[in-house]
Formats: structure tokens, sequence, C-alpha cells
């Protein structure tokens, strides 16, 4: 068992350097990150922080550095069209944030005019920031695809992230936020996009999401009670 959770820890160690890595290179050529890579730095940082014990105030420091990140790009005033530019997946700077439940940085980006006209913007899948936002999918993954319980590397990222997100329920806070925007929302459309891209997901979880009034809820109940049964499994209990 601690040897697995040695393995784990140089995955989730390697992820984190290899991210961190990216970004300072990029700095040291003279780039200056774009709002992509600072989320993706931020993404490292709450990884890494997840690996011990993890507290709001940690967060909190990861968090800033991401703002002061985004700051300094708005301010320097060039490329402003990255801040709505999608990636390789998609998603413009505003989806990822939603994605990710970020909402210091997904409120940085609505009080930029141009990052907020992609407010209802969907990534490749057709799913949009308020839709991610009540799939809360670094919390729900879990439940959505139980097949990334059987690869550690995607797992266990995931698992160091929750911290994050329990401390300080960020999803909740993410769909106000985009609601308070002007945000369309359709929470029936929501549950369809949510059976059609969880194609692998329990029936309980399949039920529950289907009778519950909320699918924000549902999904984090659900990717919670899917990781405790995984890892009271995985250490015997």
């Amino acid at each position: 068992m601690s040897k697995l959770i040695t393995a784990l820890s140089v995955l989730t160690f390697a992820f984190t350097v290899f991210t961190n890595d990216v970004a300072q290179a990029a700095k040291a050529d003279g780039k200056q990150l774009t709002p992509h890579q600072i989320i993706g730095q931020l993404r490292a940082r709450i990884t890494s922080i997840g690996q011990g014990k993890a507290k709001p105030a940690d967060f909190k420091i990861a968090t800033t550095a991401a703002l002061d990140g985004l700051h300094a790009f708005i301010a320097k005033g060039d490329n402003l069209e990255l801040l709505t530019i999608k990636d390789e997946w998609g998603k413009t700077p505003l989806n990822l944030a939603a994605y990710m439940g970020y909402s210091e940085i997904l409120a940085e980006l609505l009080a930029h005019p141009s990052a907020k006209l992609t407010l209802n913007e969907p990534d490749d899948t057709g799913i949009s920031p308020w839709t991610y936002a009540n799939f809360a999918p670094r919390q729900s993954a879990f439940a959505c695809n139980p097949k990334i319980l059987l690869s550690p590397f995607s797992w266990a990222t995931l698992h160091m992230n929750q911290p994050y997100y329990t401390q300080l329920n960020s999803y909740p806070k993410v769909r106000k936020q985009l609601e308070d925007a002007g945000a369309t929302h359709d929470m029936a459309k929501a549950k369809q996009m949510w059976h059609k891209i969880c194609k692998f997901q329990s029936n309980e979880t399949r039920d529950a999401v289907t009778q519950s009034l909320d699918l924000q809820q549902s999904a984090i109940i659900a990717g919670g009670q899917a990781l405790k049964t995984f890892l009271d499994k995985l250490q015997g209990r």
C-alpha cells in the first residue's frame, strides 16, 4: 500500500514539475503566459498543494499568483484576443475556468468585456461554461466516468485536487457567478448532456441525476461517493 501511495505521489509530482517547467521556460524566453497557461499552472499548483495537508490559505496564495499573472497579461494590452481564443479542446479561457471551478479567475475574466462575450460559448463537446459548472467535473469525474479509476495517473491527480473543491465550495460559486452575468441556463438540457457524456456512469448515478432537481449537487455527491468506495476498496476496508 505504501509503495502505491509513493508511486502516485511521484506521478503527481512529475506532472506538477512538468507544468511549472513549461511556464518557467516561457518566462525565460521573455514570453508572457497566456490565459490558458495561467489556468494550467494554477491547476498544477493546486495538485501539488493537495499532496500534503492542504489549507485554504495555501490555495489562496496559488490563486493570487494566478490572478497576478492574469492582471499583468490584461494590463499589457497585447494579444488580448487570447482572452477569447479556444485551446485544442475548443475551450476559451472562460470555459476552462468554469470547467476547473476557479471562481476567482472566472470573476476576472467576466470583468473583461471581450472575455465576457464568450459567456455561453461551448467547447468542442458542445458544453457551455454554465453546464460545466453544473457538471462540477473535477469532483464528479469518478461517477461520470468510473473508468478513470483504472488509471493511477488519472485518478491520483484528481484525488489530490479534492481538498481545493471541498474546502472552497468552488463550483456553486462558479454557477452563481455565471448566472449573475446572464449565462443561458437550462437544467433539463444540462441533464441530457450529462447522460450523453457520462456513458459509463452507474445505474445508481443515472437515476440520481435524472430524479434530482439540482444536477450539480447530485454530481458532486455521486463523485464523492464513487471516490470513497474506490479508496476504501483499495485500502482493504
